[in-house]
């Protein structure tokens, strides 16, 4: 577990931690176990609290609780999804009856753990959002340098996966007079079907 727990400190650098619990006595517990684990924590004291401080510090990675006052863990994340779809959040909760999974599940949440969660778990959680976000900024970074490429190439330019257009140049979206590829699959929709057969 140790070499886990380096791997997080490694790849987490500027990465910001919340962590939103109703109960003071295990807020303080977890923020310590997270803090030999995390180096930027931010704590909440209920899903009001931790929803200010969402949009304060921007943390990459949110874990809460689901049953606060002021408001729930549920309909904080419904509002966080909202504008930061790609935050990863793991719940920690006593609740392990189906309809909250399956609320969990439809709130696109990273991870559900019950409470209490076993270390192990809580810093495998931690570890697999930490490598997940790293993977989607290397993603982001390559898909960015391809476009740049894209972009100085003189001819018309289109990259395309299981027949669809995944990327283009500037030279394409000119040429067509479209603003983006998807703009340009609704425009020519009967052109790209007599393609496809």
């Amino acid at each position: 577990m140790q070499e886990i727990i380096e791997d997080i400190k490694q790849f987490s650098g500027n990465m910001n931690l919340l962590y939103v619990e109703d109960n003071a006595g295990l807020r303080e517990n977890v923020e310590k176990l997270l803090s030999r684990v995390f180096v930027n924590i931010i704590t909440a004291r209920d899903g009001e609290d931790g929803y200010k401080a969402f949009f304060k510090f921007k943390p990459d990675i949110l874990i809460t609780d689901i049953n606060m006052p002021k408001m729930n863990g549920f309909d904080m994340i419904k509002k966080i999804k909202t504008s930061e779809p790609e935050c990863k959040i793991i719940i920690l909760s006593a609740h392990d009856e189906k309809e909250y999974l399956h609320t969990a599940i439809n709130l696109g949440v990273f991870r559900y753990l019950s409470k209490p969660a076993k270390v192990p778990e809580l810093v495998q959680a931690i570890y697999d959002s930490v490598i997940a976000i790293h993977k989607e900024e290397n993603r982001r970074l390559f898909l960015n340098q391809i476009q740049t490429i894209f972009n100085y190439q003189n001819n018309i330019v289109v990259m395309m996966y299981e027949g669809k257009f995944i990327l283009s140049n500037k030279r394409f979206l000119e040429f067509f007079k479209v603003d983006d590829l998807e703009s340009f699959t609704k425009e020519y929709s009967r052109l790209l079907a007599k393609l496809q057969k």
